[in-house]
């Protein structure tokens, strides 16, 4: 029997391509601190070829509503500005086609 071994950055790009995901539940299923997991996710970001492109939706309070816009930061906001809030629902994440 032949067995094809992916590596972690190869794994977390082929879940990406099949589901949106937020950062902590990647963490998760690789059973790694979420702050280990930021660097790990930036090399597949990087590493991604000229054909696809990474989505992402952007975190927002749960509360009022309020959306963080900022463009490629990674760590999540942990309190609302508007409101003070610290119910934050995560950016979330996947990889699709570039559009030509």
């Amino acid at each position: 029997m032949f067995f094809l071994a992916l590596t972690r950055r190869q794994m977390i790009s082929a879940i990406l391509r099949r589901n949106r995901v937020s950062l902590a539940e990647l963490a998760h299923r690789f059973a790694m601190p979420l702050k280990d997991f930021v660097r790990e996710f930036e090399y597949v970001r990087k590493g991604l070829p000229h054909d696809q492109v990474l989505r992402f939706e952007h975190p927002y309070c749960r509360r009022c509503g309020f959306v963080f816009k900022e463009k490629h930061r990674v760590k999540a906001p942990t309190k609302c500005p508007k409101c003070r809030s610290e119910s934050i629902e995560p950016a979330v994440y996947w990889i699709e086609p570039r559009s030509r």
